[in-house]
């Protein structure tokens, strides 16, 4: 997955630069969050501005990974865009995952 990877402090931004996460790349995003981790992030944000399609696999690569943040710190979004925000509607994980406008929203709640 071709990933922009940014690094503030104990905080990780990952903005994933392809339009669709899928079957395809799902579990390349998993392993960047929990590389992020194990490379000493407490909080990752996630910025899905660029991404316009979510599939099911592609949810479940989003909560692998929020697994392996979820015993040492949170994962954030953001720049969620109307298809990608209506999953997480439809899949009420919009009440699990914090999501936030933009990345200066989310660094600004961690």
């Amino acid at each position: 997955m071709d990933l922009s990877i940014e690094t503030r402090g104990n905080t990780t931004i990952l903005r994933p630069r392809e339009p669709h996460i899928d079957l395809t790349n799902a579990r390349d995003l998993a392993a960047a969050i929990k590389t992020a981790v194990e490379r000493g992030a407490v909080h990752v944000i996630l910025d899905l501005t660029r991404v316009e399609t979510l599939d099911s696999m592609g949810l479940g690569g989003i909560v692998s990974g929020w697994r392996s943040v979820a015993a040492k710190g949170d994962l954030r979004l953001c720049g969620l865009q109307g298809p990608v925000r209506q999953v997480f509607e439809v899949t009420r994980l919009d009440r699990v995952f914090q999501i936030l406008a933009d990345v200066e929203s989310a660094l600004g709640a961690c």
